[in-house]
């Protein structure tokens, strides 16, 4: 089991920036058990991977805890979050210190590309500056949320 604060910017994408496939990559699948707008629960195979994490909001960071679980308890699980999943490729690219992640989403979400960097403080998140390959921010707009378009 893990837990940490997750301190995030996320930015739209318009394209994808050259040589995306030769940084490292997995494909995802998610699913939400439970979510509101304080909590969620969420089901995630990365690869081989299989975790449920469970995220609270506060006011400008989460805490995540995430646990791993067995193929039989994720076979389980995943049938409860039918109606509210989305699958994503995920490139981790090193940029000035920092991890970009893009995730690249497939199914009804196709042509949607989402780049997000997570932040040790307050401080780094507020003194990043953006690659130019980056679109418009959209940081705490709850219609780019997971949440959101894996309901949609």
């Amino acid at each position: 089991m893990s837990a940490h604060n997750e301190i995030e910017r996320k930015f739209l994408l318009e394209k994808v920036p050259d040589g995306l496939d030769r940084w490292p990559h997995v494909e995802i699948a998610q699913g939400y058990l439970a979510n509101d707008s304080h909590a969620e629960a969420r089901l995630r195979q990365i690869g081989k991977d299989r975790l449920i994490t469970v995220k609270i909001s506060r006011s400008d960071f989460r805490i995540e805890t995430e646990v791993a679980l067995s193929e039989e308890q994720f076979c389980q699980l995943w049938p409860a979050t039918e109606g509210r999943r989305l699958r994503k490729t995920r490139y981790r690219i090193p940029y000035e210190g920092h991890t970009i992640e893009v995730d690249v989403y497939q199914g009804k979400n196709t042509g949607l590309m989402v780049a997000e960097i997570e932040f040790p403080d307050q401080n780094s998140r507020q003194q990043f500056k953006k690659p130019e390959w980056f679109g418009a921010e959209i940081s705490g707009r709850k219609e780019f949320s997971n949440q959101a378009l894996a309901t949609e």
